[in-house]
């Protein structure tokens, strides 16, 4: 048979009916800690809702500790897949040092420096929700459009059995997703994108809650009220006392 210069090449690039045919994967692998990947083929600043990546990384011989600063808006959602321990900062922070919950999820928001120490065997499915996506969540949730970039709660490892099983759902989806895969995916996202506001929400109403006596409802709708206005940006207890009417000083208790 003969040759011609530079057609192996050529016919190597050229994709097969398999790949045309191959579904795209679903959870991609995690080449870089903390690093959202982008699919092949897809510009490095393409948009994107909702990625699913998979960072493994087997038992160090000595302590392995690394470090992510990247520059990317997403809230990331961490599902452990195995027992493990580490240690890992936030913004500076000691969030976790020691075993973590296998039936909780680590909760983290975009734009801060993280490290972690890892002495053994890590697995996990990483969730990376985008400011966009979670804009148009939280547009259909409160009716208009946020202020500015949202920041959900502090880092943490969150215990919520509702933020488990669908982050559970989204770890353990098949590996192509079948046709219905991204579809499977954006529902789920979108469910604990709202599951997420609901308890950000609870949780600033919490800072307004007497526990000696319950808020009148007027009281309570305002703060509420306030909350949803402000979410986007932190709230202080000031200002929650202040739109309430509630005075800031403790109550005096007598042992």
């Amino acid at each position: 048979m003969t040759s011609f210069p530079g057609m192996a090449s050529r016919r190597a690039e050229t994709p097969t009916l398999a790949d045309l045919v191959a579904p795209a994967k679903i959870i991609l692998p995690e080449i870089e800690w903390r690093k959202r990947p982008v699919r092949k083929g897809a510009p490095p600043d393409a948009g994107h809702r909702v990625t699913l990546a998979r960072w493994t990384v087997t038992k160090p011989v000595k302590p392995l500790e690394m470090e992510a600063n990247h520059p990317d808006d997403s809230h990331l959602i961490t599902f452990p897949l195995v027992p493990s321990s580490l240690e890992f900062f936030f913004a500076g922070k000691q969030v976790i040092s020691g075993r973590i919950q296998m039936d909780a999820v680590l909760i983290t928001g975009p734009g801060e420096p993280s490290r972690t120490v890892f002495t053994n065997t890590f697995d996990c499915v990483r969730i990376y929700l985008s400011q966009s996506f979670l804009a148009e969540c939280f547009t259909e949730i409160y009716g208009h459009s946020p202020t500015g970039p949202i920041e959900l709660f502090d880092p943490h490892f969150m215990a919520d059995p509702v933020v488990f099983q669908l982050a559970s759902l989204l770890a353990h989806v098949d590996e192509d997703g079948g046709p219905a895969g991204p579809m499977f995916v954006d529902g789920v996202s979108i469910a604990l994108a709202s599951r997420l506001f609901t308890l950000n929400s609870r949780r600033a109403v919490a800072l307004v809650s007497n526990r000696s006596a319950p808020l009148p409802k007027w009281r309570l709708r305002r703060a509420v009220d306030y909350i949803e206005a402000n979410l986007t940006r932190p709230i202080y207890l000031a200002e929650l006392s202040n739109v309430a009417g509630l005075t800031r000083m403790p109550p005096i208790t007598t042992s």
